[in-house]
C-alpha cells in the first residue's frame, strides 16, 4: 500500500477530500485561465494559484486539487459516467506521485481537471496508461515553467 522513498517519507496511495477540486468559480478559472493537454481518451485543464483571481476562496492546502468530468453527451446514464469516474479516480490515485515527485521543489498549488473525451466505455487498463501518458506530460510542463504551452488562439 506504500511506497518507500527513504525512511522518513511515504506515498500515500489515497484522493482524499483535501485533493478534490471543488467550488464552480475554481473550476471555472481552471478551464478560463489555464493551460490544456491531451492524450488518446482524456484531456486535462491545469493552472497554477497565482494564475487565478485571489479573491476565490480555496478550501484546501493540498498541493494538486483534482476534478473529474465525464461528458453526458457520450453517457446519457449516470451510471456509466460514475464508472468512468471511478475508473479515473483510481488510476490518477495509484499514479499521482508521478505529478507530486516533480511539483515537490515548487510552493505553488497546482489545480487540475480531467475529462473523458471518448464515446466508448474503457476497460481500467486503458484508462490507467492514458493517466500515466497524461501526468508524465503534466509533470515534464511543470518542471519548464518558460516553456509553458500557449492556450488554443494565442501565439
Amino acid at each position: 500500500m506504500f511506497l518507500l522513498i527513504s525512511k522518513k517519507n511515504f506515498i500515500r496511495y489515497t484522493f482524499s477530500k483535501e485533493e478534490k477540486l471543488k467550488g464552480t468559480k475554481l473550476i471555472e478559472y481552471t478551464f478560463e485561465k489555464g493551460h490544456n493537454l491531451y492524450v488518446p481518451s482524456l484531456k486535462i485543464w491545469y493552472c497554477f494559484k497565482n494564475e487565478i483571481n485571489p479573491s476565490i476562496h480555496i478550501h484546501s492546502t493540498a498541493k494538486c486539487l483534482i476534478g473529474i468530468g465525464v461528458s453526458k453527451r457520450y453517457f446519457k446514464r449516470a451510471v456509466d459516467r460514475n464508472r468512468i469516474k471511478r475508473l479515473i479516480r483510481e488510476a490518477y490515485r495509484l499514479q499521482k506521485h508521478i505529478l507530486l515527485d516533480s511539483f515537490s521543489t515548487q510552493s505553488n498549488q497546482l489545480f487540475c481537471f480531467i475529462q473523458y473525451t471518448q464515446p466508448t466505455m474503457p476497460t481500467f487498463d486503458i484508462v490507467y496508461s492514458n493517466m500515466e501518458v497524461i501526468l508524465k506530460k503534466l509533470a515534464k510542463t511543470i518542471q519548464a515553467p518558460s516553456n509553458s504551452p500557449k492556450r488554443e488562439g494565442e501565439k
